[in-house]
């Protein structure tokens, strides 16, 4: 292990990173605080207990609930300004009861909780599947009929290889600081249980329109209509007649994204939705990490008047982080992807996250606990502001456009490419592509105050694939760039090229400024091309440099044609020409445009 401590100017010590040996990291201070890079799963620390009963090994994944503190090393260096919460006495801790969990006959199960160290007997959660699906308060014995949640089981033929279907329950002490390690089962699967088909359900909401004169925003309608629609390109391929994908935006008068109607198509899909199905659930709009006196993650509804958060908006127009988890956790569906493009406008009102450049920890606690016990795929990003949410360069929130470029460039960086060259929309390749891509989105269209969201993955089951795109639909989105892009094509000379020049180029157009250089894809509509033909004459090279561009069928036409001459012994330099006369070339006709 290798370590890293954090002084303060008077001796006292702020906190201790520590590389572990699986590559992964954890950061903690001297009251229990903890930071790691999967929270949930720290391997090789613990916290130790000392009891009358003797010492009892406490992992960092227990003590989550109170101790959980996200961007803790940056708090301890004060680069992040936001506070440390408070947390329990380490010393005061009482442990968690005795678990036991034993089959009774079918699908019942006995439950029991021991109270031990005078700690009293707090919450029993039982989850299936990876899903939370009932819980019982101070309640030291009962039995439970997993019968009633049959729809959460698994038939064999939708289990992974080595996968199977887990009964997990877990207890805490009376206060909840302190939780028990998971009771897993397997519980096999039921003779009775049905194959049933695979649907997807996707709701895509895009709250722009807002109570009150301040607040207000314009991207989310076109984000949660744009998501919509490639969804459905996407997904009819791979599950024609087997999706059902609702859009509700505040543009439009059909079906609002009120808080009632939201909550209810959530209560609607749990209703219908199967173990083998897909919840896919999209929101844009504004979002908060504290309304009165509760902290957390609220999504606002059109309702809520930006400019005058009170604690009456918690239940008349907003939609809370806790409200979110248990509805996603009562929806059978085994595979759920979320995915929150939220801005905070501190011009609209000093209740809403004003300058913070980072996903607050209440929401980062609010993202994990909804990930824990729904085995959701979370997606999240916050805007620091309206301007960074909303560039006009694109037309979309930062976050909405990475997920919809990858889809509608049919690019492999953000889809899994098969060796028969079709393109899957896997859930992990493409929300990781969106996680990475918006730090470079913001720097082409100059924008400050977009912070890279945050990924969370299931803690069960593989990736999976929701789509399938078709190369020959390319560009049916119709995305505005965030800057002119342009495709680098050959440089030859009689069909060769002896001098090596393409890569020279290539490596020139990686520090363009004006425009954004596309390397592996041959054509696309609505983007320009660039390419070359040159000679060499003694120790002189001169470039016959061609600018073409893509109409919306995708048919290539030349432009202009540009000489640049440069000796051959500097080729960098040479390079440097060409990529200046490029930019200079399309910015000139991209001004024109205008």
């Amino acid at each position: 292990l290798e370590g890293m401590h954090v002084w303060s100017e008077d001796g006292k010590e702020l906190a201790t990173m520590v590389a572990m040996k699986d590559g992964s990291w954890l950061v903690y201070d001297d009251q229990g605080r903890y930071d790691a890079s999967d929270p949930s799963n720290v391997v090789g620390a613990r916290f130790v207990l000392d009891w009358e009963g003797g010492l009892e090994p406490i992992s960092m994944a227990q003590l989550k609930g109170q101790f959980y503190e996200p961007h803790l090393l940056a708090k301890a260096l004060g680069t992040d300004k936001e506070p440390r919460r408070d947390v329990p006495n380490l010393e005061s801790l009482r442990l968690f009861p005795a678990l036991a969990v034993k089959p009774a006959g079918g699908l019942t199960y006995e439950i029991e909780a021991k109270e031990r160290d005078n700690g009293g007997i707090g919450t029993v959660r039982v989850s299936i599947n990876g899903k939370e699906v009932t819980k019982k308060k101070g309640t030291g014995f009962f039995k439970l009929d997993l019968d009633a949640y049959k729809g959460f089981l698994l038939p064999e033929s939708r289990l992974g290889e080595g996968e199977k279907n887990l009964l997990s329950v877990t207890v805490s002490n009376e206060s909840g600081e302190l939780v028990s390690p998971p009771e897993v089962l397997d519980i096999g699967t039921p003779a009775d249980l049905k194959v049933p088909e695979v649907k997807l359900y996707a709701l895509c909401v895009g709250i722009g329109d807002y109570a009150g004169k301040v607040g207000d925003l314009q991207a989310p309608p076109s984000d949660a209509n744009a998501i919509g629609q490639a969804l459905k390109e996407v997904s009819d391929r791979l599950l024609p007649g087997k999706t059902e994908i609702t859009v509700m935006t505040t543009a439009s008068d059909a079906q609002r994204p009120t808080r009632e109607n939201i909550l209810a198509w959530l209560k609607e899909v749990g209703a219908k939705a199967t173990s083998s199905d897909i919840v896919f659930l999209f929101v844009a709009g504004h979002g908060t990490n504290k309304i009165g006196e509760q902290s957390g993650y609220f999504m606002l509804t059109p309702e809520a008047d930006p400019g005058d958060i009170t604690p009456t908006t918690i239940k008349t127009g907003a939609i809370s982080g806790e409200e979110l988890r248990l509805a996603l956790a009562a929806i059978p569906a085994g595979k759920q992807v979320v995915i929150l493009d939220t801005c905070h406008s501190g011009a609209a009102s000093t209740n809403l996250l004003a300058a913070d450049r980072s996903v607050s920890g209440e929401y980062q606690r609010a993202y994990e606990a909804i990930k824990d016990t729904t085995g959701t795929w979370l997606l999240a990003g916050a805007a620091a502001d309206q301007k960074s949410y909303e560039s006009p360069n694109v037309d979309h929130g930062m976050l909405t456009y990475a997920l919809l470029e990858t889809i509608d460039k049919g690019s492999s960086d953000g889809l899994r490419k098969t060796p028969s060259g079709e393109l899957f929309v896997d859930v992990e390749r493409w929300l990781t592509y969106a996680a990475n891509r918006v730090e470079s989105l913001k720097n082409e269209v100059g924008i400050k105050g977009v912070q890279r969201p945050e990924f969370k993955r299931a803690t069960r089951g593989e990736t999976f694939d929701i789509g399938v795109m078709d190369e020959k639909r390319k560009g049916f989105l119709e995305l505005k760039a965030p800057m002119p892009i342009v495709i680098v094509g050959d440089f030859e000379q009689d069909q060769e090229d002896p001098l090596n020049l393409e890569e020279a180029v290539a490596v020139a157009m990686k520090d363009a400024k004006a425009v954004k250089p596309w390397f592996e894809t041959a054509k696309h509509p609505g983007v320009y091309r660039m390419t070359g033909e040159y000679t060499v004459t003694g120790e002189e090279v001169k470039v016959r440099l061609i600018l073409q561009a893509f109409d919306d069928k995708q048919q290539r036409k030349n432009l202009e044609t540009i000489e640049v001459v440069g000796p051959k012994d500097k080729l960098p330099e040479l390079a440097a020409k060409i990529r200046a006369e490029i930019e200079a070339r399309i910015k000139a006709r991209e001004k024109a445009k205008t």
